[in-house]
């Protein structure tokens, strides 16, 4: 498994938190987009909250991950206090994960859930953090 690190732009610089810290949930999200523009992603989440991309990883349609920004610093753990989060490309309400997306998504997860000892019933969708349907019915955790 190969993971890209995509050139974040930051508003201001955060703060890095020295380990360990306790990681509880690995949260997976969509925008529910066909396509995600990672640039474009980053441009508009700084735009809303002012620092950066508020996902850790992406995983793209193609297998590719990409790491978003680092694990730990502290406006995640003031947002979402010992949370990771990872994007999923693709609008589930019209379409299911690809293969190659699937399988990466699951090496990302193991990765995560052994480097942060995250529990297996912390790895939660959007939907069932916030109680929506917007992750589709073309997704299930």
């Amino acid at each position: 498994m190969k993971i890209e690190t995509f050139p974040v732009t930051y508003m201001s610089m955060p703060e890095l938190r020295s380990f360990p810290i306790k990681v509880d949930s690995l949260i997976i999200a969509s925008e529910s987009l066909p396509s995600l523009d990672l640039e474009d992603l980053t441009k508009k989440h700084m735009t809303m909250n002012g620092q950066t991309v508020e996902y850790n990883y992406a995983v793209m349609k193609d297998g590719s991950i990409y790491k978003l920004r680092p694990e730990i610093y502290e406006s995640n753990m003031a947002v979402m206090p010992n949370t990771l989060s990872v994007v999923l490309e693709g609008n589930f309400q019209a379409e299911s994960l690809t293969v190659e997306q699937e399988k990466s998504l699951e090496d990302l997860s193991l990765l995560l859930v052994d480097k942060f000892s995250i529990p297996w019933n912390g790895i939660l969708s959007t939907d069932d953090v916030i109680g929506t349907n917007k992750m589709g019915e073309y997704f299930t955790t």
